[in-house]
């Protein structure tokens, strides 16, 4: 039997695991998100024909590969990925967590985060940036310039990612219902250990 602080390391371990897990999938979002706030600091102006240089690089173009992996995310999710990326996050939610309804609860809500945040999150993520230069829209209408940088039509696709949820949705659920008796299996298992 594991000492308690040697159970709970492991358990911390996994726990971290899954937050890993779950943040990966939206690492261009939160690029997104960070290239904006960098802008801002730099006196940048979303509507400005200047470039807004950070680093070596324009805010524009970091924002516009930052879509395009994003974009990629979620139509993979959609094909199929999100049943093998929610397998992954179910083994820290069984590993990390002892009580059924805890484990129960967090898989759902990992299911849930995946039903949903792949194909909304890029086009939520330029969002704040949406300007009289650039208005994402399904029918690929006009250019999108971002700090003085032309996105490109990716924004505009962002717009059509969100479609994607009509496969995506049911694959992440459908990943939730086959977890159910496996996450209940293995409780009823380590029950029947402990009382014997």
């Amino acid at each position: 039997m594991r000492s308690l602080p040697e159970e709970k390391g492991r358990s911390k371990r996994w726990r971290v695991a899954l937050l890993v897990l779950v943040l990966i999938p939206f690492v261009p979002e939160l690029v997104i998100f960070a290239t904006s706030l960098l802008a801002q600091i730099r006196g940048c102006q979303v509507q400005s024909d200047v470039a807004c240089i950070i680093g070596s690089d324009s805010a524009a173009d970091i924002i516009r590969r930052a879509l395009e992996a994003g974009s990629f995310v979620g139509y993979r999710f959609s094909e199929g990925l999100a049943a093998a990326w929610l397998a992954a996050c179910y083994v820290p939610v069984t590993l990390g967590w002892s009580r059924l309804w805890s484990r129960l609860l967090l898989a759902f809500a990992v299911s849930l985060t995946y039903a949903f945040a792949p194909y909304f999150g890029p086009g939520l993520s330029i969002d704040h940036l949406v300007n009289e230069n650039c208005l994402p829209n399904e029918g690929f209408v006009g250019p999108c310039r971002i700090y003085g940088g032309n996105v490109g039509s990716i924004a505009h696709d962002t717009v059509r990612l969100g479609w994607s949820i009509i496969k995506g949705a049911p694959i992440a659920f459908g990943m939730f219902l086959a977890y159910l008796p496996i996450a209940i299996g293995i409780h009823l298992v380590s029950r029947i250990r402990r009382m014997s």
